[in-house]
């Protein structure tokens, strides 16, 4: 292994979920190992989270460990939680003092994670591997997706990027690179249903980039345009109460029908001398009605978005660097 090392930080963690891999964790944990062996770090260990795998992923894992004592360890969940309870349940068992986050799947290039690591000597806390195309037409297709789930990828990450007060960045996913504090704060997050990349961005400290091509596999198992868009929903409504904003905006907008509605009545009053029908009085009321059901609606919906944000117990702020509390009697 290379001596020096990234600041003073001694132990890389790689962690990664692994469900039903058994074709690709022999090679996915070999380039592990050939990539940690080349980073600019003292030591590595690689956290493999078996979410609850249906085939012979534990069983290769094991291998492996026996193989690699100290250097490739298993964690093992009781059933399958989804990839991120995988995710978290491989940061609370790493140990390093950098950790890298990634897919076991090897559609992530794990000869990426040089790039990230080398990048923290920047002086950067969170290095995200942000994915470009190989087709050079900008960030379309840079999910590694094709036809309509590249553009439901696209349209995802755009929407995510653009969520109010900490906006996920574009074109990243799970594969990034953090320094211990800020896997420190994710761990004390307490809520149940967990979405790292919102976390990492809502933690804030200093960010950075690394630009790679994902790679397309064609023996990995595809993921359905219905998996993809429970997915998406469970993110942006485990993260953010965007879709509540996005009613309130609606319920807002919706009082431009009678006002129009009203405008016109009132000027055929006035200018037309004409009286309105009963049937316009009647369309008038009906849209004044539904108009201010949707804003009670609204207005409740805002008050459940802000239960959704206090029963988190998110921290109000998180401190980078400060000074010590001074001493109150001393100074008197």
């Amino acid at each position: 292994m290379i001596g020096h090392t990234v600041g003073d930080l001694d132990l890389l963690s790689i962690v990664s979920p692994v469900y039903n891999e058994e074709r690709h964790i022999d090679e996915f944990i070999d380039r592990c190992l050939a990539v940690a062996r080349r980073c600019p770090v003292g030591q590595f260990e690689i956290v493999l989270v078996d979410d609850g795998s249906q085939d012979r992923s534990r069983d290769r894992i094991l291998s492996k460990a026996a193989d690699h004592p100290g250097l490739v360890r298993l964690v093992e969940l009781s059933r399958n939680f989804g990839q991120q309870p995988a995710y978290h349940a491989g940061l609370s068992s790493a140990r390093g003092d950098i950790v890298v986050t990634l897919d076991s799947d090897l559609q992530d290039p794990p000869e990426t994670i040089i790039g990230l690591v080398e990048k923290l000597k920047d002086g950067f806390d969170i290095v995200y591997a942000r994915r470009v195309s190989a087709r050079g037409s900008g960030r379309w297709g840079a999910s590694g997706h094709t036809g309509l789930k590249a553009l439901g990828a696209f349209v995802f990450h755009r929407l995510m990027s653009r969520v109010r007060t900490h906006q996920i960045p574009a074109d990243v996913g799970e594969f990034r690179c953090m320094r211990r504090r800020v896997v420190e704060h994710l761990l004390n997050f307490s809520e149940s249903m967990v979405f790292l990349p919102g976390l990492v961005a809502y933690v804030g400290f200093r960010t950075g980039f690394h630009d790679y091509v994902r790679q397309r596999r064609s023996d990995r198992a595809p993921t359905t345009v219905r998996g993809l868009v429970m997915r998406a929903v469970d993110a942006l409504t485990t993260f953010s109460i965007t879709p509540i904003v996005l009613f309130l905006a609606i319920a807002a907008a919706a009082w431009v029908v009678p006002l129009l509605i009203g405008v016109v009545l009132v000027a055929q009053a006035v200018f037309a001398r004409r009286q309105p029908s009963l049937m316009a009085l009647a369309v008038l009321a009906s849209a004044v009605a539904w108009c201010v059901t949707l804003s009670a609606l609204a207005v409740v919906a805002h008050y459940v978005g802000r239960i959704f944000i206090e029963v988190k117990r998110r921290p109000r702020y998180i401190v980078k660097e400060g000074a010590e509390k001074p001493d109150v009697a001393a100074e008197r």
